[in-house]
């Protein structure tokens, strides 16, 4: 797969899809991720365990050689439970995922860039 960085999220409607820097949904690519990265499985799975949903806080999770930065997420659908996800090829720290969002999806930036680690959950986990 050449997309080192994936953006999973509303980007212009209420529709939760995979898309690359490009803004190409990554669709039927979805196969080359692992099970539990592809939607529908990917939705809600990883934002913070948080009953109120708040927003501007993320989980940071390695999975499978992959590092997947996700929260609550209300910037286009408004609707509870409405979250979005960054995956990234390899084992990052936080601010290296939103540095290279940032880079691959600046019309996204005002979304994720004030993002902090939810201080109890911003860990390495395994599923």
């Amino acid at each position: 797969m050449r997309d080192e960085i994936l953006f999973y999220g509303c980007w212009r409607d209420a529709e939760h899809e995979l898309w690359t820097p490009g803004r190409l949904r990554f669709g039927g690519q979805a196969a080359l991720l692992p099970a539990d990265l592809r939607p529908p499985r990917l939705d809600g799975r990883f934002p913070p365990s948080d009953r109120t949903e708040q927003e501007g806080r993320a989980c940071l999770h390695h999975l499978d050689g992959w590092t997947v930065v996700a929260w609550w997420d209300r910037g286009v659908d408004k609707r509870r439970g409405s979250n979005s996800a960054l995956l990234m090829r390899g084992t990052h720290p936080l601010s290296a995922v939103l540095e290279a969002a940032g880079a691959n999806f600046p019309e996204l930036l005002p979304r994720f860039a004030s993002l902090v680690g939810a201080a109890a959950e911003a860990t390495a986990v395994s599923r």
